[in-house]
């Protein structure tokens, strides 16, 4: 991908992590998910957070593997740093 698709660099990886959910490629699609978060606490893309909000939705049925229980964690925590006033 191109320079200056930073968004498109979080959402493919969201994508991504969503057909592996679906073919049951939880582990992998957590990691790719953690990825995806990383990158989308650098660009400040509510796309990307809806599509991220999206993954974590479908990984709650998941709640039983680790992983997906780490995922929905460092997303909370994500959104919860970026509903926090910046000091100025």
């Amino acid at each position: 991908m191109r320079p200056g698709y930073e968004r498109g660099r979080t959402f493919n990886p969201t994508l991504l992590a969503e057909a592996q959910v679906a073919r049951g490629e939880i582990e992998r699609a957590c990691h790719v998910g953690m990825q995806a978060v990383r990158m989308g606490a650098r660009i400040q893309s509510a796309r990307s957070v809806r599509e991220i909000e999206r993954l974590r939705r479908k990984l709650r049925a998941r709640e039983d593997v680790a992983a997906a229980r780490e995922f929905a964690e460092v997303v909370s925590e994500s959104r919860g740093a970026r509903e926090q006033p910046s000091a100025r």
